[in-house]
């Protein structure tokens, strides 16, 4: 199991990989805004799928955009 360091700084890497610096802190700043409640949300958004639905939907995901494992850590 990995540190909750170790899991920071692997989320906030992909985050500025996909996102860049400035659109991540805007998304951090989001997400600490408003007593927003990320489980909540996430339970919310995906009912609305089946189990089928969610595994078939995630498996093209990942067929479409696999790991090429080259995030980099930046602190």
């Amino acid at each position: 199991m990995k540190a909750m360091i170790d899991i920071y700084e692997i989320g906030l890497a992909v985050l500025i990989e996909k996102l860049g610096v400035i659109q991540t802190e805007r998304f951090i700043a989001t997400i600490k805004s408003d007593d927003f409640d990320y489980t909540e949300w996430r339970r919310g958004y995906f009912a609305k799928f089946s189990d089928e639905e969610f595994l078939a939907a995630a498996k093209a995901y990942g067929e479409k955009h696999p790991y090429d494992g080259n995030a980099k850590i930046v602190i």
